[in-house]
């Protein structure tokens, strides 16, 4: 059976689903803790990598990846998605000369696609039974791309550009992965009319503010309304106040609909929220890398062991 990851990899983001040796991967953190989570999972096979956008605890660990591509022949990558990015950072830029190097490249080789958002890829990647699907951004954002300044508003940047991606199985939503998604970015997607229901939701932006306190409030609120997720994951390293923020905290637990709260990282902002709640045994924090599969009561979401 299909299962899903949500790997510690600290600060970033990294969403594994794997079927046997073969997997997509969504982002890819940090550093080298993604190649190490493959590699210990014996996932051989990665017929896709997303990068939902160009910030460096999004990305750093795809240079890893394709660094093993020449260490160890049995282990290589189908394709890559990402969008262009007019910045200039000392990770960015390594990323790109990766890339250039896989392009130039004769025989078997990693397709690099620039392009990453709704209808491309054009069809939902299958992943045995399950499958990932893109939803944002659309084809108008991505040709407008990052810094484009509209008669009203400020201008789109990489958060707001964020891939968000849904992965399913049988037509049965599990996992939504919304990168770094702004609550601009959110309201275009809404607007778009795309179905974003899901009972696990990796928060974005690791439960940071999503601009303004107004911004953020309305960001939280929305999720649970649209989303109506039953866990909420936020992707952190250790001893960080600032992921997830107290505001986003307060927001979720506050709702009228109030998920399980799971920090892979061990947070001081949730372990205080939690400390004055009656009932707080479906929130975990400390919990390191999720894992979401479905066994005979339905979908489980659990800490790796």
């Amino acid at each position: 059976m299909p299962a899903c990851y949500v790997v510690d990899v600290g600060h970033g983001n990294a969403t594994v689903l794997a079927h046997d040796c073969n997997c997509v991967v969504i982002d890819a953190g940090p550093g080298d803790a993604l190649a190490n989570f493959l590699s210990t999972k014996d996932l051989r096979h990665v017929q896709a990598m997303l990068l939902s956008h160009a910030d460096a605890d999004h990305i750093g660990g795809a240079i890893s990846l394709i660094s093993r591509l020449d260490a160890d022949p049995d282990f290589w990558i189908a394709e890559i998605y990402l969008n262009p990015d007019p910045r200039d950072t000392d990770v960015f830029n390594d990323l790109i000369v990766a890339l250039q190097d896989l392009v130039r490249r004769r025989g078997r080789k990693p397709q690099v696609r620039t392009s990453l958002g709704h209808g491309e890829p054009a069809d939902p990647i299958a992943v045995g039974p399950a499958q990932v699907s893109v939803l944002a951004p659309s084809v108008e954002q991505r040709l407008r791309g990052v810094a484009y300044a509209p008669d009203q508003g400020p201008p789109a940047n990489a958060n707001r550009l964020s891939a968000v991606i849904l992965i399913s199985q049988a037509d049965q939503p599990w996992v939504l992965a919304p990168g770094d998604l702004d609550q601009v970015g959110f309201e275009a997607l809404l607007a778009a009319g795309v179905a974003i229901r899901a009972p696990v939701l990796v928060y974005p932006h690791h439960g940071g503010r999503a601009g303004s306190d107004a911004q953020s409030r309305a960001l939280a609120n929305g999720l649970l309304t649209e989303v109506q997720p039953e866990t909420v994951i936020f992707s952190v390293r250790s001893a960080d106040r600032r992921f997830p923020s107290q505001l986003t905290v307060d927001a979720l637990l506050t709702g009228n609909r109030v998920p399980a709260l799971v920090c892979t990282g061990d947070s001081p902002t949730l372990q205080a929220a939690l400390a004055v709640l009656a009932d707080s045994h479906s929130h975990r924090n400390g919990a390191g890398t999720q894992v979401i599969e479905v066994d005979g009561s339905g979908l489980i979401v659990r800490s790796l062991q």
